[in-house]
Parts: C-alpha cells; sequence; structure tokens
C-alpha cells in the first residue's frame, strides 16, 4: 500500500493535471465486485476517494459519522479487486449526514459534503475540510444560499475534485424545492451541477458556476414511498471530463410483494450550449438549456445501493478502473465494485 503524505507539487504529480491530455470518446464496462470487509462500524458507506496507490477514504453517513481508510488492491492486468481492507474509522466532528469525499492531493486531507438532514432538527448542508487522521474541520466551502432550499435528505449526494487540486464538483441528488419536483414514473429531477475553483492551493475557494442536469424518471414500479432517482456521484477526470452516477430506487416487478430494486447508470456530462444558472433564483417556469448527457453503462444492482464512485489506477492496457461503493444500510448489501473506463488519453496518469 502507497500512502500519499507529501503536499504541494509532489502530491499533484502523482495525478494526471487538467491540460495533459487528448479527449477521446469513453466507454465503461462491468468488471466485478466483492462484498466489503465486514467491518461492524462500516456500515453505511456513502462517498469513495482515491488517495493514490492502495489507498481510498470513504464515509460513512447516518451512521456512525466516521471517515475510514481503505486499502483496495486492483490487478492492474484485469481491474479485479485482488484484495481488500477497511480501517479504524475516525469521528468527523459537526458531522450529521455525510455523503460525499473528496481526497485534496495539494493539503492531502479530505473535503466531505454533508447533506445537513436529520431526523430530530434540520441543520443546513455544507462542504467541509477534514483533517482525516484527527477528524476535525479545518475549513468550509461557501455554500450557494439556493441550496438550503432543498428536499429533505435530497441535498449534497456527490463531490469530486480534479487531479491539480484546483477544481471541485458538487450537486444536489434531486431537485431543489425552487427548481421543481422530484422524480417521478413520468419524469426525472433537474438538480444543479455546481463547479467551483481556486488559483492555488493557498488560495481561496470560490463558485465558478451552476449547471442543470436532469435525471432519469423512475422505471419499475414505485416502492412503498421510497422511490428515488437521482445523482448519487461525481467524478471529474483529468480532462475535465464530467461523470455522473445516476442511483434509482423502484421496486422489481412482482404480482404478490413488493421488493427494493436499485440501478446505477453512469453518464458523460455534455455542458455543450447548456446555460450557466447560477444567477437564477429559481428553475421553475424559467427559460434554460440543460446540461446533455450520454449512457456510459446501465446496471441492475438488487439490493446493492451504490451511492459513491472515484477514479481509481490505470490498468496496464491504457484505461482505467471506476471504484463504487454501496451504502449497506437498511440491511442492503456491502460491496465495491470495479468498472473499465477506456478512451482517456492521458498518458501521464499513474
Amino acid at each position: 500500500m502507497v500512502r500519499v503524505k507529501a503536499k504541494g507539487l509532489a502530491v499533484a504529480a502523482l495525478f494526471a493535471a487538467t491540460a495533459a491530455c487528448a479527449y477521446a470518446e469513453l466507454g465503461v464496462s462491468f468488471v466485478g465486485y466483492v462484498q466489503r470487509d465486514p467491518v461492524t462500524n462500516a456500515v453505511e458507506i456513502s462517498g469513495v476517494t482515491w488517495a493514490g496507490g492502495d489507498l481510498y477514504y470513504a464515509v460513512d453517513d447516518e451512521g456512525a459519522r466516521l471517515i475510514f481508510p481503505l486499502t483496495i488492491a486492483i490487478d492492474p492486468a484485469t481491474g479485479k479487486i485482488s484484495s481488500h481492507s477497511i480501517g479504524e474509522g475516525v469521528v468527523v466532528a459537526g458531522a450529521v449526514d455525510m455523503e460525499g469525499c473528496a481526497y485534496d492531493p495539494i493539503s492531502g486531507n479530505v473535503w466531505v459534503s454533508d447533506e445537513g438532514q436529520h431526523k430530530m432538527y434540520k441543520p443546513l448542508p455544507k462542504i467541509r475540510e477534514i483533517d482525516q487522521k484527527t477528524g476535525k474541520a479545518i475549513r468550509s466551502l461557501p455554500i450557494p444560499p439556493v441550496q438550503y432550499e432543498r428536499y429533505g435528505n435530497f441535498s449534497f449526494e456527490a463531490l469530486t475534485m480534479s487531479g491539480d487540486g484546483l477544481t471541485m464538483w458538487t450537486c444536489n441528488e434531486e431537485a431543489l424545492k425552487c427548481d421543481g419536483p422530484r422524480a417521478s414514473l413520468e419524469a426525472g429531477s433537474t438538480v444543479r451541477l455546481t463547479k467551483f475553483t481556486r488559483p492555488s492551493g493557498d488560495g481561496d475557494w470560490k463558485e465558478e458556476g451552476e449547471w442543470a442536469y436532469v435525471t432519469d424518471p423512475i422505471q419499475g414500479r414505485l416502492y412503498a414511498n421510497r422511490s428515488r432517482s437521482g445523482v448519487s456521484a461525481l467524478c471529474v477526470l483529468p480532462d475535465g471530463t464530467l461523470l455522473a452516477l445516476e442511483r434509482e430506487l423502484h421496486s422489481q416487478k412482482g404480482p404478490f410483494i413488493q421488493l427494493p430494486d436499485f440501478r446505477l447508470r453512469i453518464y458523460q456530462v455534455d455542458f455543450t450550449g447548456a446555460t450557466e444558472i447560477s444567477s437564477f433564483p429559481a428553475l421553475t417556469n424559467a427559460t434554460f438549456k440543460a446540461t446533455s448527457k450520454r449512457l456510459l453503462i446501465e446496471r441492475d444492482t438488487g439490493f446493492a445501493n451504490y451511492e459513491g464512485m472515484c477514479l481509481g489506477p490505470r490498468l496496464d492496457d491504457g484505461s482505467s478502473a471506476l471504484v463504487l461503493v454501496s451504502d449497506g444500510g437498511n440491511d442492503a448489501k456491502k460491496e465495491i465494485m470495479t468498472m473499465r473506463l477506456t478512451g482517456l488519453d492521458v498518458k501521464s496518469r499513474p
């Protein structure tokens, strides 16, 4: 296992910089999955991020509110997981419902998105830089006030950072109250892809823009008033391309009993011609053009609720691994999955 501890350019060089690549048409194919190491307090894992080598970090959402180090060894020939283990979790100070995480190659810390939803009270959503060794918060991202208009438990589900550490993306899982309804059998839900940038590792983050993204409608049948179809993870690639993981919960089609069934889809987001909407106080009745998207893979995952996705190491054939984790809450399956990403021509990637 290679642990990344250095700061500054030494760490950033481990990842590909945005300018060091040429874009090609992407493809994603399923490789395989393993059942997670049975750690009692690593149940509701919701987000995952790669820190180089075999080292990853993951966050627990409404369970123990922990951040975990993961060791995931991926066979460079096949892309399969050859071994994995979950280290001891650290309690994150002030966490309520952590959903996404992103490794910062400059500071060596982990940024965490928090939906801020709780059964007894409703704190605001937030994105904070966390020292994963102590669990202490270091600083926060400036949150656009419109994000406070969220439906309960449908706020900041996703977080990703570029390899140079200068760009970060997040989005709400399903529409804000001011932007339209949640997903239904008839239509998807409009969310805001939000981009933050900083001029350097020591610079302050600022919002650079927002763009509308429409999720897929719910397929199958509604499940016990709990169905959803939204963005559960984002992954920014070295060339700046953004991937969106859509997670859907519906009921299996059966004549006698309702059983929960999950489906994942990975889309490549296309911003061509899309309207920058950060100045829009609401999208309801507004005129704008949403981003378009291209389906890369779709997979029914049964009772495995995939909520986290990140870019992993480069494989022997020049493709890259995508690493996905499932949330094992409510007795759902606890899995780690790998997929193969092709078409990303970045020779400087590890």
